[in-house]
């Protein structure tokens, strides 16, 4: 061998293709070529993202382009309207009650052609829902597919000295000859092994070999919306996103507010000009109203052509920044991938190849093992199951604060609510108009209204249906319903009903039915009544109240039963839906099962801290007052801005919310006793509330808890109901329920022939209730 140079190159050729080092080749074109493609593919997918979101876009501004016609069309309607009444020489009381119910019509048919359309154009353009989520779908679908089609490692070879362009070459392709050459230069066998290892060192020092991870480098670079943490691009268009929606509730909110004030401003115009002393100044009012109501639609058609501007730039912006991301990270994956490596990067990496390896080998080893893998497992379960059958034993499942004052301290309702002759009249409305009238100030209660809508429709289709609204007092109840009936208008008959007393009995819920629907004759019993409802047309009846069916004494269930009879028999021609405070339900479910007469419930609870707090501050933005929260040393009010005003907020209403508990018509007597209004400087100031003592509680009498726990079961009693119910005489439960008045604990509404009710008291319902549960007396 020694003189055969050819023997030589041919031995030095066979130990090189054992050589991992000189005969593995590079393999960066496949690389090149793998993120070539991947720069295609997202290239594609966001030309498609701006394709879509510009399409959306022009629909949008399509549809608000429409909407904003349809208020140019109420602006010149109404105006006409107005201006045929201003004509006249003499304001007219039928002209001006003509014109209020032609201004609230128009509220539900702006409602159908602006709210409607615009809930629907801002649910596409969500950040959660289409096609913002199919556009970043479909970005996330494009890097993972690439990702997917990267190998798990791949051998870079790279030339310390720049001399050589390895391109896909091994180090024995573009140094094998100058080795062979070299080494091979007829000298014994030892000396061309020692110089072949010499000069193999040498091209290890120069030539560095890297296995890299692309897979596990794309995944650790991947942009912004397939990692955990949102881009800040989609932050921004979720803020806009926000902003517009809160833009277009304002405008929406606004719209309502003014139209269904100029209505009721009619109305009352109406009455004044029917007096026998008409007010002078009723036509100047009535053009003030005009004025304002054109002012308002007009204000709202121009804030629609700029309001989404904002929004469509976010949506720009985004695939802006998902444009730059694409670029960096395909400069970034080859540069990552050629870095030297740390030890702890080492490490891990030789710990991912020991795992993949381990990995193979799993599943090679569990191919060959899973037949008698799957034979095993059947025999230990058959020797478990036996095992347990002798023994009898089978597997069982394992499951520093201040006191405001005491209670019968506190001014009662009448006394809070006369208070608001002082605050402006914007704000005597807004906080003082009781159950909501429509969905413009409903705050925590949207998932409800979804729900019936969804079940409404659900009637419509001819499924069996009955709602029952079940909830503590003050949780929003009749709100809900009023809402829900507001966005049915005009698509089905809906029947509005109310049990003013209770009821004794089948004969009285006939004749009040024969009432109710307005019965060609009155039923002589509750067979023919029901066969008489089957008879109606389809229809919505909404009953409150449905606790007045109800007494706990002998004879007390025939009313409640019976009207259930007619739910059951009636509720595929008809959709019931009732609502019913939580302890009168919680008894009747004891008593009869009630919740099996409707198909389904709606819990309304009371509400949290933040959303009594955002109920009452929505109302207050509306008034257009600003509001100042006081401290509590003399009144003197603190920094408007800053951090101060916000604890004191913060405060203020964590305070109102223990004082509630949750109740908003105790939240609303509670806001209404520390609002002040400084005419001097037009602003609201909102006085501490601090906290409340409960503890005359604790001094009751067995008898009045008593009394107490069947008022709140019954929802309200009279004082021959209270003595039916205790077997005592009427004399005694009144001055028993005339005491507990003046404690502050119940309020008295009188009715017809000098009877009257009393119910709990609101401000107190939470303390009370929790006290009576806390003693086991009320469940």
């Amino acid at each position: 061998m020694a003189g055969d140079p050819t023997n030589c190159r041919k031995q030095l050729t066979g130990l090189v293709r054992r050589d991992i080092f000189l005969n593995q080749a590079d393999q960066r074109p496949l690389l090149d070529s793998l993120l070539a493609k991947i720069d295609a593919t997202v290239k594609k997918a966001l030309e498609q993202a701006e394709e879509q979101l510009n399409q959306t876009g022009q629909q949008l501004d399509d549809e608000l382009n429409e909407t904003a016609a349809q208020l140019h069309k109420a602006v010149a309607q109404l105006a006409e309207e107005f201006n045929a009444v201003l004509n006249d020489e003499a304001l007219s009381p039928e002209a001006m009650s003509r014109l209020g119910r032609s201004t609230e019509a128009r509220i539900l048919w702006l409602y159908d052609r602006v709210r409607n359309r615009l809930d629907k154009a801002l649910r596409r353009i969500a950040p959660k829902g289409r096609p913002l989520s199919d556009v970043m779908q479909s970005l996330a679908e494009a890097w993972s597919q690439s990702c997917r089609e990267l190998p798990e490692e791949l051998l870079l070879i790279l030339d310390r000295q720049h001399e050589n362009q390895v391109a896909g070459r091994s180090i024995w392709q573009i140094e094998g000859s100058r080795v062979l050459d070299q080494a091979c230069t007829g000298h014994g066998f030892f000396t061309s092994r020692l110089l072949y290892l010499r000069l193999r060192q040498q091209l290890r020092r120069r030539y560095k070999a890297i296995r890299c991870e692309p897979r596990e480098t794309l995944n650790r670079h991947l942009p912004a919306p397939l990692q955990k943490d949102p881009p800040a691009a989609l932050l921004q268009y979720q803020k806009a996103y926000e902003e517009t929606t809160g833009a277009f509730a304002d405008l929406w909110r606004n719209l309502r507010f003014n139209l269904e004030t100029a209505a009721e401003d009619c109305s009352q115009l109406a009455s004044e000009i029917s007096s026998k002393e008409p007010d002078p100044s009723a036509r100047q009012r009535l053009e003030e109203t005009a004025r304002v109501v054109s002012d308002t639609l007009t204000r709202a058609a121009e804030q629609l052509a700029t309001a989404t501007a904002p929004l469509k730039q976010a949506g720009q912006q985004l695939l802006v920044e998902l444009d730059h991301d694409r670029s960096e990270i395909l400069a970034l994956i080859p540069r990552d991938l050629q870095r030297e490596l740390r030890w702890k990067e080492r490490a891990q990496h030789n710990q991912r190849r020991l795992a993949r390896a381990w990995r193979r080998w799993c599943d090679q080893g569990r191919k060959k093992l899973e037949q008698p893998r799957q034979a095993l497992t059947d025999w230990l379960a058959k020797t478990t199951a036996f095992g347990q059958h002798i023994s009898g034993k089978g597997g069982r499942p394992v499951g520093r604060e201040e006191t405001l004052q005491n209670l019968s301290n506190l001014p009662t309702p009448e006394e809070i609510m006369a208070r608001t002759a002082t605050l402006p009249p914007v704000c005597r409305r807004l906080f003082t108009i009781g159950a909501l009238k429509n969905r413009e100030f409903l705050v925590g209660k949207e998932d409800h209204l979804e729900s019936l809508r969804e079940l409404f429709h659900r009637w419509q289709e001819g499924r069996l249906c009955s709602i029952a609204v079940v909830g503590p007092n003050g949780s929003g109840k009749t709100s809900l319903i009023n809402c829900f009936q507001s966005e049915l208008g005009n698509q089905i008959p809906v029947h509005r009903l109310d049990i003013d007393h209770r009821l004794r009995g089948e004969s009285q819920l006939i004749e009040l039915c024969s009432q109710w629907f307005e019965l060609p004759s009155v039923p002589k019993n509750l067979i023919e009544l029901e066969e008489q409802l089957r008879q109606l047309p389809p229809a919505v009846i909404i009953i409150e109240n449905i606790h007045r069916l109800l007494l706990r004494n002998t004879g007390g269930l025939e009313s409640i039963r019976a009207f259930l009879g007619l739910v059951l028999a009636s509720r595929r021609r008809l959709l019931w839906v009732v609502t019913c405070r939580k302890y009168p339900w919680q008894r009747m479910q004891y008593l009869l099962q009630v919740d099996r007469y409707f198909s389904h419930q709606l819990q309304t609870l009371l509400g949290t801290q933040t959303e009594m707090r955002d109920a009452l501050m929505l109302r207050l933005q509306t008034s257009s007052y600003p509001a100042k929260f006081l401290k509590n040393d003399h009144g003197k009010a603190m920094k408007k801005n800053g951090l101060d005003q916000n604890a004191l907020q913060e405060r203020f209403f964590a305070d109102l919310f223990a004082a509630s508990r949750g109740n908003m018509q105790a939240a609303l007597y509670y806001w209404l006793l520390c609002l002040d209004y400084d005419k001097t400087i037009e602003s609201l100031t909102v006085r501490p509330l601090g906290k409340l003592d409960y503890s005359s509680l604790r001094s009751l009498d067995r008898q009045q808890f008593y009394t107490l726990a069947e008022i709140i079961a019954h929802g309200e009693l009279n004082a021959d109901e209270h003595a039916s119910i205790f077997a005592c005489d009427s004399l005694r439960s009144r001055m028993l329920l005339d005491h507990l008045v003046q404690l502050n604990l119940l309020v008295f509404e009188s009715g017809d022939n000098g009877a009257g009710r009393y119910q709990l008291n609101p401000l107190f319902f939470a303390p009370v209730t929790a006290t009576l549960e806390g003693r086991n007396i009320l469940q």
